[in-house]
């Protein structure tokens, strides 16, 4: 992970090499992080985020992201539907416009 990440309107960050290439592929600005790790948190810099959204079934970090000490809206989802995920990259999608 780099020392510091870029500021960007949008950015993904996720352990699985598979979803890093697809947010390459789409041209989104990207970071292979493990997120349980306060230390990925401190480099993405997540203080200066305005919304934070995770859908991952991974209690342990949606008790992180919760716990997290930021003015940020998070948003959590714990479904790994379908239309969860067509939601998000239609908000990432209307981010990046």
């Amino acid at each position: 992970m780099p020392e510091k990440v870029v500021d960007n309107d949008v950015i993904v960050a996720d352990y699985s090499l598979e979803r890093i290439q697809d947010a390459e592929e789409k041209d989104l600005p990207h970071v292979l992080a493990d997120l349980h790790s306060d230390e990925a948190w401190e480099k993405l810099e997540v203080e200066k985020a305005s919304v934070i959204v995770s859908a991952i079934d991974d209690s342990k970090l949606v008790h992180k992201i919760e716990g997290l000490d930021v003015e940020a809206e998070k948003i959590v989802l714990t479904s790994d539907s379908d239309e969860v995920r067509d939601e998000l990259r239609e908000m990432l999608s209307e981010a990046l416009k």
